[in-house]
């Protein structure tokens, strides 16, 4: 710990310095007369803790507190003053000063401030430990900086607790490996609450205990149960001796951990395990993914589920099957769902959110992967119907116009009267159907009928023509049937 004391008297100064050496001889003190001196000392050394008097020349002690509050956050400021006066006091709470201690101060309270200050300055270090190991072993974070919280020569190792009660946890942790002198550091999983993470750190003596992993930890894990903590599985990596080594340990034992989906039970997993599971192929899965989105395409979706269930009934049978096997099944189903999600889009106004790669941490066993996906393709089989159903309405608002295009066709009476929606958005998803607003293809069905009749029928007249599909005003009929074909009507005519 790194002290500041700061008084003009000189007397007071010394006997400060001596109460802090009998109360850690290995405290590194600096003093200085005023708050002057204070200030410059700030900013040249590591200061944890400052005490200081309030009356001192060129800067008193309340203007120290407050440019510690300011520019030096994260420094205790302890003030000792002879006066007993509340408005010193008040201004000492108005500048987060943890401490106020009236002279003559006794030995036995200084000792006790530094007690708690010690102990907070230790939780703080452990606290910014515990989040440094958590940015590198869960958010990517430079596995170099975790040579700052790890001690050379040691032996290391990382396993992952899958249990509920994460303090129970820690607690059983510390008391099974602190009688071998092995530290152990146990940090919460950021993306998964219930998962622990434990890094047991060791000297070369220890490192016997640290290979001996499968029976300590299983007598761990009975323990865990018997004190009412419920199930708990539990993945351990390799044993390594250089800190950078730790995230390949960590990883390693979360890869252990999901053999739980696979073999169906609780326990200890290591990374010798799994080794002996090699099949990284599943050659059911190429015969049941084409089937799958063929079914969905076509709205089956019992169907789709029972060939989901039997994709899964066969990975449970497969004894040796590795866990990234397991993930790559996963992947490609959610592909397939998502390939099904893209043709909803392509066909609706309503945006359908794409499938994230399942989490395999969050579940307990195969059959709640397999209910997951389940319960997607139900819920995608949902929107598919929901789309044929718009595709059927737009077919038949064709249909109609087909039929009906020389009657006064107007889209937001067919909204309003027939199909009871808001005229926008079938104006919208007519386009997105078909491809043009609903204006052209009226326009465009009129043309192509009308353009029939000249070439079929002599002895029609333009404005006969004109009238039979839809127009009561001649000029416009010759001006749209130029437009659309690049030739007026009398042309088609003589032709």
């Amino acid at each position: 710990m790194h002290i500041l004391i700061a008084d003009d008297e000189y007397f007071t100064r010394k006997a400060l310095i001596k109460a802090v050496m009998n109360w850690n001889p290995d405290t590194a003190i600096f003093e200085a007369e005023d708050g002057q001196e204070a200030l410059e000392l700030l900013a040249a050394k590591p200061i944890d803790v400052v005490f200081s008097d309030i009356r001192m020349p060129r800067v008193d002690g309340m203007q120290l507190a407050a440019i510690i509050h300011s520019h030096y956050p994260g420094i205790f400021n302890v003030i000792i003053s002879g006066y007993d006066d509340f408005q010193y006091t008040q201004k000492a709470i108005m500048h987060k000063v943890e401490h106020y201690l009236l002279k003559p101060v006794k030995k036995s309270d200084i000792y006790a401030v530094l007690d708690k200050i010690s102990a907070e300055l230790e939780a703080d270090q452990a606290k910014a430990q515990d989040d440094l190991l958590a940015a590198i072993l869960c958010e990517g974070a430079d596995p170099q900086a975790l040579q700052l919280c790890c001690e050379p020569g040691s032996v290391f190792v990382a396993a992952v607790l899958d249990g509920d009660n994460v303090q129970l946890v820690g607690s059983l942790l510390r008391e099974y490996f602190h009688k071998w002198e092995i530290h152990c550091r146990t940090i919460r999983d950021k993306k998964h609450p219930h998962i622990s993470i434990a890094v047991l750190q060791g000297n070369a003596g220890s490192a016997h205990k640290l290979l001996d992993v499968r029976g300590i930890w299983e007598r761990l894990a009975g323990d865990y149960q018997e004190e009412g903590g419920g199930s708990i599985v539990i993945g351990i990596g390799e044993l390594y001796s250089e800190p950078g080594q730790l995230v390949e340990s960590y990883k390693e034992a979360k890869n252990a951990l999901l053999y739980k989906l696979l073999s169906e039970r609780g326990g200890v997993y290591t990374h010798e395990d799994t080794k002996a599971n090699k099949q990284f192929t599943l050659p059911m899965l190429d015969g049941i993914l084409l089937p799958l989105y063929n079914t969905m395409m076509n709205n089956k979706p019992g169907e789709a589920a029972a060939l989901v269930r039997q994709l899964f009934g066969g990975i449970a049978g497969s004894k040796q099957l590795s866990a990234y096997t397991l993930q790559d099944v996963c992947s490609k189903l959610t592909t397939t769902l998502n390939s099904v999600i893209e043709f909803i889009n392509n066909r609706s106004e309503v945006f359908e959110p794409y499938m994230d790669q399942p989490d395999l941490y969050r579940f307990e066993s195969l059959k709640q992967i397999s209910d997951y996906f389940e319960s997607r393709i139900s819920a995608i089989a949902a929107k598919l119907e929901q789309c044929s159903t718009r595709d059927d309405m737009i077919q038949k608002i064709m249909d109609y116009v087909d039929r009906n295009y020389a009657q006064n066709i107007v889209l937001d009476e067919l909204a309003k009267n027939v199909y009871y929606t808001d005229s926008s958005y079938l104006s919208r998803l007519f386009k997105k159907k078909s491809g043009v607003s609903f204006t052209q293809y009226l326009i465009s069905v009129r043309m192509e009928k009308a353009k029939k009749l000249l070439e079929s029928d002599p002895n029609l007249t333009v404005s006969q023509v004109a009238s039979h599909v839809g127009f009561n005003d001649y000029s416009h009929f010759i001006q749209t049937y130029k437009k659309h074909f690049g030739e007026t009507p009398g042309v088609n005519k003589k032709k």
